[in-house]
């Protein structure tokens, strides 16, 4: 082969690489195509300034990642464009305090519709009428305290998302049935709530526009008992009174005066002289002493049973202790 034919044949191969075998042309390049909609507030008001996110699945990775990214316009509007023939998911970042967003049609990350985009071709009417901000409980509301008839229960919100300032509101209900609506955190069980039992459904708000209310309900607690019924303090019908006369030398009683319950009170005493205590002198008998002459004697008499608080009374003063 001669100098010439070889450059001929290097020639000829170069172009069957370039343009294909027998020198045709090559084909277009792919005509990008675009995804179109509209965006619609909770409150039928055009959705502005919305991120739209096309995403196209890497079967490399085997997830779905973003290709496009857009602002829907001042009448709600969006348009991805230059998009590849292939399927994808669209994702709608509201103007909420929160990360998730929405997908079209619906469901999450995975489950959401995918719209198919042949070569070249507009897509349209993809429009979303978002649900609005809303609230998202993470961890369930609680209640700590007894059931018990005079307890209180508290009640505790659990954690919200976002975790932005908001109104919490709370609904006691009794074997599921509402009670006490927009209530406080406490509630005291009643008589009527014995064998029942307690939980609280927690509301969180906002009065910013376009939020919806989030609603949780705690766990119940329960049955509710009946208040323990422990011992009560004695309770004094008859005083106790000083039997003698107050004159020094003289021996000096109290009786012990009629107490309920009528067994099992012990009782104490203690003799004073205008108001003030008498050394050693804590006996139902006192023998006079010059010490109190001129005074008015009285005794405190204290009334115990086990478990209760304990009861005084005071007797009568005598009159003045004479020689």
């Amino acid at each position: 082969m001669t100098r010439q034919s070889r450059w001929s044949a290097a020639i000829t191969l170069f172009m069957m690489a370039a343009f294909g075998v027998g020198g045709s042309v090559p084909a277009q390049a792919a005509t990008p195509g675009s995804i179109s909609g509209v965006l619609t507030a909770v409150d039928g008001s055009p959705a502005a300034g919305v991120t739209v996110e096309a995403l196209r699945f890497v079967p490399m990775t085997s997830s779905w990642n973003r290709v496009q990214t857009v602002l829907s316009d001042a009448q709600g509007n969006y348009t991805v464009p230059g998009l590849e023939a292939d399927s994808y998911r669209l994702h709608f970042q509201e103007k909420c305090p929160t990360v998730r967003g929405e997908y079209f049609g619906g469901g999450t990350y995975e489950s959401s519709p995918v719209v198919a985009v042949a070569d070249g071709e507009a897509v349209s009417g993809k429009d979303v009428r978002f649900k609005g901000c809303s609230f998202t409980n993470l961890t369930p509301p609680t209640i700590s305290g007894t059931a018990v008839v005079g307890g209180v229960l508290m009640a505790h919100p659990g954690t919200w998302e976002p975790s932005t300032t908001y109104n919490v509101s709370y609904d006691w209900l009794v074997d599921g049935v509402a009670v006490r609506l927009g209530s406080n955190s406490a509630f005291e069980p009643a008589k009527e709530h014995v064998g029942k039992n307690i939980s609280v459904r927690v509301r969180v708000f906002t009065s910013a526009p376009g939020w919806s209310n989030g609603e949780a309900t705690s766990a119940a607690v329960g049955p509710v008992l009946a208040a323990a019924v422990g011992p009560t303090s004695p309770v004094n019908s008859t005083r106790p009174k000083i039997r003698g006369k107050a004159q020094v030398g003289r021996t000096l009683k109290v009786s012990k005066g009629t107490w309920s319950p009528a067994s099992g009170v012990t009782l104490k005493y203690q003799w004073l002289a205008n108001g003030k205590k008498i050394r050693r002198a804590t006996k139902p008998t006192f023998t006079v002493s010059r010490v109190v002459k001129g005074k008015r004697l009285q005794v405190r008499v204290t009334a115990t049973v086990p478990g209760a608080p304990p009861r005084t009374v005071m007797t009568r003063a005598t009159p003045k202790v004479v020689a």
